[in-house]
């Protein structure tokens, strides 16, 4: 799948909170009112296909209680389109409402 074609997905409504099996993290082409890119999280069911873009944000504060195990917590990029994808085999991603700032939660699935 494109970039092109992920910036078409659907857009989560902005104060849903939602668990992904893994989402992946692409640039939105568009500049924040912050000066930074403004990012967008599209959130995939378990096989990595894309569902939906969960939230617009310019940065990702990860919400992580406790100390993770070691490789608990991965990333792999797509390739031409440097889309980077976050998964875990332990770990879905609770993703709040979609503001300057969002939050990630990894849950234990």
């Amino acid at each position: 799948m494109k970039i092109k074609d992920l910036r078409n997905l659907p857009f989560r409504e902005w104060n849903e909170v939602k668990t992904y099996n893994s989402i992946l993290v692409i640039p939105s082409g568009k500049k924040h009112d912050s000066g930074w890119a403004l990012m967008y999280i599209v959130g995939c069911d378990k096989n990595k296909q894309p569902i939906e873009i969960a939230a617009a944000c310019d940065d990702i504060h990860w919400n992580i209680p406790n100390v993770l195990p070691n490789y608990s917590l991965r990333n792999d990029m797509f390739y031409p389109s440097g889309v980077i994808c976050f998964w875990s085999n332990d770990y879905a991603f609770k993703v709040g409402a979609s503001l300057s700032s969002t939050d990630i939660y990894l849950v234990k699935k």
